[in-house]
């Protein structure tokens, strides 16, 4: 099949669509312009057209676009098994992808949802990958790990226990031709959501096996930060890293851009930690929900395009 073939209203006038082998799998990607290059990382359970305000805009200001379906999304590969999902295996995709497409780093990686978790991570492992990192919406790993531990986050949190279930959630979402997947699109959004703009969603989820492979990225995750509450304290206040591992800190600038209206997630969630990203800044979009990059889209590409700008500045811009 022809990337994006099935999808020709899905396309942004000079847009490429191609299929890129990053080592395990082989990932779909949407990439326009030209220019230092910039990756966006979406959520769940959404695809590369959740992009789709951010990439003429960015081409626009002479950036390499490149929004990827994850592994388990949209046209990209969907291995078999929980553990092929695990936040670590997608930033390796992350990290190959940058390389497979011929560069050194990336000027920024843009991370939504759960595409923001693993943005954290590509930006903690890889560090020579990236110049900067925006995430949308999306708590580090170690902020939201603490938070699952307060009722209010708990209890916003709670759809995770029916989404672990193996099989609950496809058989739910595939229920009236993905009637909750519709419903959970217009829960990430303050205004109206047309049909239309559903039934693409809808399309995708289809394709990709009613979410199969996105429904065990969201386990790999869960189980992992449902494992790690415990021992939130320590997260915290990380001691220093054992000979070969990596540290956890973010040491790249970071822009956190949060939808104050997000139902899910509680708002203090949008700070991560400060031992953990020393280098940050926090801009919150009111009236703006989950899906903050749709409901303001103006306002997310000029905190973007002008937080982009200060990385090209030789003035200030980090030594690698």
């Amino acid at each position: 099949m022809t990337p994006g073939a099935d999808m020709e209203t899905h396309r942004i006038a000079g847009a490429n669509h191609r299929l890129v082998r990053t080592g395990e799998v082989t990932l779909h990607l949407v990439e326009v312009g030209q220019g230092p290059l910039v990756v966006l990382l979406h959520g769940f359970p959404e695809f590369w057209w959740s992009w789709r305000h951010q990439l003429p805009a960015l081409a626009a200001a002479g950036f390499r676009a490149v929004a990827v379906d994850l592994r388990g999304h949209g046209q990209s590969d969907r291995p078999r098994g929980v553990g092929a999902y695990t936040v670590a295996r997608v930033a390796a995709d992350v990290d190959a992808l940058v390389g497979a497409l011929g560069e050194e780093r990336a000027a920024a990686v843009v991370g939504h949802d759960w595409g923001g978790i693993v943005a954290y991570d590509v930006a903690a492992r890889y560090p020579q990958r990236l110049e900067r990192l925006v995430v949308l919406n999306s708590p580090h790993p170690a902020a939201l790990a603490r938070g699952l531990l307060r009722n209010a986050q708990a209890l916003r949190s709670a759809y995770m226990l029916a989404v672990m279930v193996p099989g609950l959630a496809e058989r739910a979402f595939a229920m009236g031709d993905g009637a909750l997947v519709r419903r959970a699109l217009r829960a990430f959004r303050r205004g109206p959501v047309s049909d239309e703009e559903l039934d693409r969603y809808v399309a995708a989820a289809r394709e990709a096996e009613w979410l199969r492979g996105g429904l065990s990225l969201y386990r790999a995750m869960a189980r992992a930060l449902l494992a790690r509450a415990p021992i939130v304290g320590r997260l915290a206040a990380p001691s220093p890293p054992a000979p070969g591992r990596r540290s956890r800190r973010v040491e790249v600038p970071v822009l956190v851009v949060w939808g104050e209206q997000d139902p899910f997630l509680a708002p203090h969630l949008a700070e991560p930690p400060p031992s953990l990203v020393p280098d940050v800044r926090v801009e919150r979009v009111a009236g703006a929900s989950h899906d903050v990059m749709l409901d303001a889209p103006e306002r997310v590409n000029a905190l973007l395009l002008e937080f982009l700008a200060a990385g090209r500045n030789p003035a200030d811009r980090r030594t690698s």
